[in-house]
């Protein structure tokens, strides 16, 4: 899941492995370290979340135990919020080796570790101030926001970033707009995410064994419905959000079994509702581990489709091929127009003449700075929005000589003249 993809400030290298049967026996144990780790992270966090409504609920002896008994549960050691850290480490170290060019830099990644490290290990100190009172302190309450804040925002990264990966077009821009981190692809992903991890949650509620039995399993067998009943929603919101490249029938196959297996889980919980008997507990929370494993596949599906050689040619077909050096390839037509150069390094990766790509067509747009010139040269250097229908173009930082360049190339192609 922590798949790094993409041109960043030009750079790349080459594959560290290239051996096939190598690299597909690496992906299926990054699959499986990133399904342990999703799992696991989700029952953290949901639990987590459900603890501390529990505690504020009332602060009862008896939903201090179920508090209690449910944190026991989702981390049965001291070490365990740690290796669910350990597993990201080595899924990303996993993924690293696969790819030929980073997305974002050190510093990017840093953070993200550091706030999924700060989170797992606020999990400790709070879990013990659970267990030594009954009613909940300032302190407790303090570190139970903070590492569901931490864990969080870790995740919105993590999942934003992923989002980016089914884009190739925006790769050339990254380091260029921060801002293009955010996609709703991504947070139809983070919010699937934080919806399984509750139901996890509340799964984990209703297979328990407590004094007072039905009031605590009730509770969680209706967080895991109401959980089950949104996450379609959420899903075909997902789906809607892909870019055709990263579609294909696979993706839709899986993404309608997960949803058959929520609508499945519902009815059983239905039936657990009707009748309160025991045992639902244990068939929930290894169904919800299957969804969550087919919420994984889709996602690598997606990818899989979208960092295709044709899928990526369709989104930039202009992306720079580096040298060993690092540096892109120059054709002599290149080095004949540097506007032709500048276009083909960072433009195109936004704009066509013809057709919509992430910026409207220029054909469309040119026309209206047909003997403006210098019009259209103070807009590149100092781009504001203009279309809500389209995002804000970055500001390239391009020097005056490139945008000079790049403006008599585009209105020559466009046959507007200067």
């Amino acid at each position: 899941m922590f798949l790094s993809v993409a041109n960043f400030q030009g750079r790349s290298r080459l594959p560290l492995i290239e051996d096939p049967a190598t690299i597909d026996l690496l992906q299926v144990l990054i699959f499986f370290l990133s399904g342990f780790h999703f799992s696991a992270a989700g029952l953290l966090l949901g639990g987590t979340a459900v603890s501390l409504a529990l505690r504020h609920l009332g602060g009862t002896p008896a939903r201090t135990q179920w508090a209690v008994a449910l944190l026991d549960r989702i981390s049965p050691g001291r070490v365990f919020p740690f290796l669910v850290g350990l597993i990201a480490v080595l899924a990303f170290a996993g993924f690293h080796l696969l790819q030929p060019t980073p997305l974002y830099d050190t510093r990017f990644w840093s953070l993200l570790f550091a706030l999924l490290f700060v989170g797992l290990g606020l999990l400790l100190p709070y879990r013990a101030l659970v267990k030594s009172r009954v009613r909940p302190s300032a302190w407790e309450t303090v570190l139970g926001l903070a590492a569901i804040f931490c864990l969080g925002l870790a995740y919105f990264l993590l999942f934003s970033t992923i989002g980016l990966l089914v884009r190739p077009e925006k790769w050339l821009h990254l380091s260029l707009v921060p801002e293009l981190l955010f996609s709703w692809h991504g947070t139809a992903r983070f919010l699937e995410f934080i919806l399984l991890s509750l139901a996890l949650a509340g799964s984990v509620l209703l297979g328990g064994r407590y004094k007072e039995m039905n009031p605590p399993r009730r509770g969680g067998a209706t967080l895991a419905f109401l959980c089950l009943i949104l996450l379609p929603i959420v899903s075909l919101f997902h789906l809607h959000t892909l870019p055709d490249l990263a579609l294909s029938v696979d993706v839709f196959l899986v993404s309608a079994l997960a949803m058959a297996a929520a609508g499945g889980v519902c009815l059983l919980l239905i039936a657990f509702f009707k009748s309160s008997v025991g045992g639902a507990g244990g068939t929930v929370l290894f169904s919800l581990l299957g969804i969550l494993l087919l919420w994984l596949g889709g996602d690598f599906l997606e990818r899989g489709n979208a960092m295709a050689p044709e899928a990526i040619a369709m989104g930039i077909p202009a992306l720079p091929k580096a040298t060993e050096a690092g540096e892109p390839e120059k054709s002599p037509e290149k080095e004949a127009d540097p506007g032709a150069a500048v276009f083909d390094r960072v433009c195109k990766a936004c704009h066509r003449f013809d057709r919509k790509v992430v910026g409207p067509p220029l054909n469309d747009v040119l026309p209206k700075y047909r003997g403006k010139a210098e019009a259209l040269k103070s807009f590149i250097a100092n781009p504001v929005k203009v279309d809500p229908e389209y995002p804000s173009m970055p500001d390239l930082n391009l020097s005056p000589e490139e945008i000079s360049a790049v403006v008599d190339y585009l209105l020559e192609m466009s046959g507007e003249g200067r």
